[in-house]
């Protein structure tokens, strides 16, 4: 799942050509959600200066985010709060 969500924002980083954008990806889906998606949010945060949106328990999200980030905080990572989820 990691590598998707990696693969996804290069796919569309490479298409905009300059132009900064918002990137929203779902915290809370997948297999391995919310870790895969938290880490490739951290690692793509890393070489993008494109604002990252994770949308999902903005509180899990944040606990996530934090542990992937470590000491070298990301400033392109924000987070909607959406509490329900579909099961």
């Amino acid at each position: 799942m990691l590598f998707v969500v990696e693969y996804i924002l290069y796919k569309y980083v490479l298409d905009m050509k300059g132009k900064l954008m918002r990137i929203i990806i779902d915290g809370m889906g997948g297999d391995n959600a919310p870790e895969a998606i938290c880490e490739g949010a951290v690692l793509a945060a890393r070489e993008i200066s494109h604002e990252i949106v994770l949308v999902g328990d903005e509180a899990v999200l944040r606990k996530c985010v934090e542990k992937y980030q470590g000491r070298k905080p990301v400033e392109n990572i924000s987070f909607v709060n959406a509490g329900e989820s579909i099961t």
